[in-house]
């Protein structure tokens, strides 16, 4: 699949607001993180009403899985949210960027300044004192819970959930247009 010089720019544009949204981690951030979401996603969903052939098979899949995903990952009515993989990425990455509850910086900041033995440090949110920082899960409990200690742990959560959205459907417009191809060569070969 190719893509022009606008997509690129728009793809740039949308990485810059997703990382400021998951680092400032505000209501703020996360509605218009959200609203792209919803615009992206709508857009879209525009787009296959009026495209035909590979560029419909892309905007159908993207907004099906993209918005399948999103779906479920920001309600609560099935409860599916709560057992996603991509909690553990999130959670990870609140410990590493210091927005998880707890989490005490190790030196100069960044990515790289995360100790390799994360058990020797002492939170008090998650243990009542216990010497170990909060596990995966905790960060996630915290998260779905939205623990008065959570800090930003749901905006964080919600506005990553939007790029795994934006991921997932990229990947499965990726993979209809060839899809769509197979689909046409075998329907014009029983011709």
């Amino acid at each position: 699949m190719r893509f022009s010089m606008g997509s690129a720019l728009i793809a740039v544009a949308l990485i810059a607001v997703a990382c400021a949204a998951m680092t400032y981690s505000n209501a703020a951030w996360t509605s218009g993180i959200m609203s792209i979401s919803l615009a992206l996603f709508a857009t879209m969903a525009v787009r296959v009403m009026v495209m035909q052939g590979e560029p419909r098979a892309f905007a159908l899949a993207f907004t099906l899985v993209g918005g399948s995903y999103l779906l479920l990952a920001s309600t609560t009515i099935f409860r599916i949210h709560e057992f996603l993989i991509t909690n553990y990425v999130l959670a990870w990455a609140a410990r590493v960027t210091d927005v998880a509850p707890g989490f005490p910086p190790t030196g100069g900041g960044g990515f790289f300044s995360v100790p390799l033995d994360l058990s020797i440090q002492s939170v008090s949110q998650f243990g009542g004192g216990s010497a170990r920082l909060p596990t995966l899960e905790d960060i996630i409990n915290a998260a779905i819970s939205r623990a008065p200690y959570s800090r930003n742990l749901p905006q964080f959560f919600l506005s990553g959930h939007c790029v795994w959205s934006w991921l997932f459907g990229l990947l499965a417009g990726w993979l209809a247009p060839s899809l769509f191809r197979r689909s046409q060569k075998t329907i014009l070969g029983k011709l």
